[in-house]
C-alpha cells in the first residue's frame, strides 16, 4: 500500500496479490474510522485506487490512514502525514 499528499487530497492505491480488496476505511486526525469507495465506487479488483478529500482541514500538522482487508479478512494500513499551509 502507498499514499501521498496530493494538495487538496491524499491519494492511497491497496495491492493484494492474491484476493481482491472488499472494505476500506479512513481516519483523519485519530477521528472515527469512515468507509471509504475507492474512486470508481465499488471495490472489486486486487488494486484499488482512493482519494481522500483534505480540502477543509486547519492549518498545522495531520495524518490520514487509510485501511483495507481482503475476502480472506487479511488487513493492511497506510498513513499519510502532511502539513497544511
Amino acid at each position: 500500500m502507498e499514499g501521498r499528499d496530493s494538495g487538496d487530497s491524499v491519494k492511497f492505491t491497496a495491492k493484494d496479490a492474491s484476493s481482491i480488496i472488499v472494505y476500506a476505511e479512513i481516519a483523519i486526525d485519530g477521528q472515527n474510522w469512515t468507509p471509504v469507495l475507492s474512486d470508481d465506487g465499488i471495490l472489486d479488483k486486487k488494486e484499488e485506487s482512493f482519494t481522500v478529500s483534505v480540502k477543509d482541514l486547519k492549518t498545522g500538522s495531520h495524518y490520514v490512514i487509510l485501511r483495507v482487508k481482503d475476502q480472506a479478512d487479511n488487513g493492511a494500513s497506510v498513513t499519510v502525514k502532511f502539513s497544511r499551509k
